[in-house]
């Protein structure tokens, strides 16, 4: 891949201005967009640990729960898919503060989603997409590796085949490597074999990707599209390197190369577009998420 010149700019800084846009917003909305943009507030903590980023985490957090820790009426729905990524966020504020509220409020959301989603009300005759998946099955596995012992891990490797027979597009990759990080390598051959679906499926994006012309950096493409197709696939990429699933030496810098690409293009569609409502609006949220997603996983250039 042809390397791609890089936008002199201020990162740290760019996210932090989008941030800002958000703030007022974003703790009052739900779904898969706004779960990506809380995930990139989460690696951007960890990246920089400026605390504009968990304060608005714990402000989205405390407006769902007690000081206690129990979930509030408003958001206490067991069958709402969006409950359960938001254990992600109960999760990281966990681990990030100590404060026990956290941990009381994971207790009570994982006994609901033990009831409800172990034995399978999500995968089985229900259809439902790969977004709707990513809302649940990142926490259905982290949830069972720290708290169940492992011992769902057959019936989530079961989830994993079905998951498998959608089409590979980047953001089956993003699933992929985000369940990834909550599989314990103890049960090998389970990690094992999610460890080699996940770099077939990005291997395999990639090949399709350059055949069709999908992403920018080698190809003369230039749409929202390519933008969103470009940056989900860096991101999967540089998080398959971190852990270890690609060979950084391989894949590392094209990674890199595609999130330079995708950040170029995208500041020059916002200077041109200005959006504060509607489904836009969602999607701007959606790609600044996965945008700091990738960034999180991007190694320091100076």
């Amino acid at each position: 891949m042809r390397k791609v010149p890089v936008t002199y700019m201020n990162l740290d800084q760019f996210f932090q201005d989008y941030l800002a846009e958000f703030r007022s917003e974003i703790c009052n909305l739900k779904g898969y967009e706004v779960s990506l943009f809380l995930q990139g507030c989460m690696g951007m903590y960890q990246k920089t640990k400026e605390e504009c980023y968990i304060e608005i985490l714990k402000t989205y957090a405390n407006q769902r729960i007690t000081e206690e820790g129990a979930l509030k009426e408003n958001y206490k729905n067991d069958l709402n898919i969006d409950n359960y990524h938001f254990g992600m966020l109960l999760f990281f504020l966990r681990n990030q503060t100590g404060e026990t509220c956290y941990e009381k409020a994971l207790e009570e959301l994982g006994s609901t989603f033990s009831s409800n989603y172990q034995g399978n009300p999500m995968f089985g005759k229900e259809e439902k997409n790969l977004l709707d998946i990513y809302m649940v099955q990142p926490f259905y596995t982290l949830y069972d590796t720290i708290y169940n012992k492992k011992e769902h891990y057959l019936e989530i490797m079961e989830q994993f085949h079905v998951i498998n027979q959608f089409p590979n597009d980047s953001k089956k990759a993003t699933l992929l490597v985000d369940c990834f990080s909550g599989m314990s390598e103890e049960i090998y051959e389970h990690y094992f074999t999610l460890l080699n679906l996940t770099k077939t499926t990005i291997k395999e994006i990639l090949a399709h990707a350059k055949e069709q012309k999908l992403l920018l950096g080698d190809n003369d493409v230039d749409s929202s599209e390519a933008v969103e197709n470009t940056i989900f696939t860096s991101y999967a990429m540089l998080k398959a390197c971190h852990n270890k699933i690609l060979l950084a030496e391989k894949y590392e810098a094209t990674g890199a190369n595609l999130f330079h690409a995708a950040m170029e293009k995208f500041v020059s569609h916002q200077k041109q577009t200005v959006i504060t409502s509607g489904q836009v609006f969602f999607d701007k949220i959606k790609m600044m998420g996965i945008f700091m997603m990738a960034y999180s996983f991007l190694l320091e250039t100076r």
